[in-house]
């Protein structure tokens, strides 16, 4: 019986494997279902999965032991397509090496609503989400740039009389014309919110209205990023920084930030300079997913679905830390 369904066992996992390779997973694949190879292979410098699985077969002993394991692989990558999808793009991101914000708040804001979708997925189903969540972005920070700079910003921000003037506005210009903070449910800590209400967790409008302030020329960054309410920290020579956010309409102080906080030493270290770059990046990303993570195991409704976004945000914050 082993010897009739080795050309259809072969079938499928030679199907699999040009799945995987489509999406960029060969190596996520190599060491996720690196216990499905026998024992004694080794696998040679440069061997693609589809050579490995064609030399597996030729090697492997014909036992039933064997062809079952066969089966659970494919079985295995079956139920995990969306994991190695997610993490193959995770991959292609932080080899580029610079961690661009926007691309991975649209990749972490993806997973999170196809992790909440019960149908199974098809492979490519998270690289069209993930460009079109990009593209939704955009659109945003196209459009708040465009609230800022018809508020006179290009001239205000480089005027010393304006230029707190304009800060303490900022927000507020930006809240009339409908974006708000809101952190009410899970979806609310991704993208998806935000580019279809223009209401979003504070860390999410937060990081995306740094985007904005530094396409127009403000030396800023995010800071205390783990905090529940991170704040845009804003620089200019010859002064101290100032600091926004969506949570608190107006600019303020260090000194009153810190009033603002009932842990008053954890939020004085966390306001400290974070350089503008791939690090804080992502940190902005980790904290994302881990306030997902947070609103997700706080809520009383034990789902399979809620499961599912639990184990796809544990998967990021894992890779992201590796």
């Amino acid at each position: 019986m082993e010897k009739r369904v080795i050309p259809t066992l072969y079938r499928h996992v030679l199907k699999k494997v040009v799945m995987i390779t489509r999406m960029g997973a060969g190596r996520i694949a190599l060491d996720r279902y690196a216990e499905y190879l026998p024992t004694a292979y080794v696998v040679g410098e440069g061997d693609g999965l589809s050579s490995i699985a064609r030399k597996v077969f030729e090697e492997t002993p014909l036992k039933a032991c064997n062809v079952t394991n066969g089966f659970h692989f494919v079985k295995d990558v079956t139920d995990s397509v969306l994991d190695l999808e997610v993490l193959a793009l995770w991959d292609a991101y932080t080899r580029k090496g610079e961690c661009e914000l926007l691309e991975g708040i649209a990749i972490v804001s993806a997973a999170l609503r196809l992790a909440g979708v019960p149908e199974a997925k098809g492979d490519g189903d998270m690289t069209t989400l993930v460009n079109n969540t990009l593209c939704g972005l955009q659109s945003i920070v196209s459009d708040i740039r465009g609230i800022l700079e018809s508020s006179d910003f290009v001239s205000k921000v480089h005027r010393r009389r304006s230029y707190m003037s304009f800060l303490r506005s900022a927000v507020s210009v930006l809240q009339e014309r409908g974006y708000s903070v809101s952190e009410l449910v899970v979806e609310e800590c991704s993208a998806e919110s935000l580019v279809c209400s223009k209401k979003a967790s504070a860390i999410v409008m937060n990081a995306v209205l740094v985007v904005v302030l530094r396409e127009l020329g403000l030396q800023c960054t995010l800071a205390g990023v783990e905090l529940q309410q991170p704040w845009i920290r804003v620089e200019k020579s010859n002064r101290a920084p100032i600091f926004l956010s969506f949570a608190r309409a107006g600019a303020y102080t260090a000194e009153e930030v810190i009033g603002f906080a009932h842990e008053s030493q954890r939020t004085h270290r966390s306001l400290h300079f974070t350089p503008w770059g791939m690090h804080c990046r992502r940190q902005i990303l980790l904290a994302m997913l881990k306030r997902q993570l947070m609103m997700l195991s706080s809520d009383p409704k034990v789902s399979v679905v809620r499961e599912k976004q639990q184990h796809m945000c544990q998967t990021q914050i894992l890779f992201l830390l590796s």
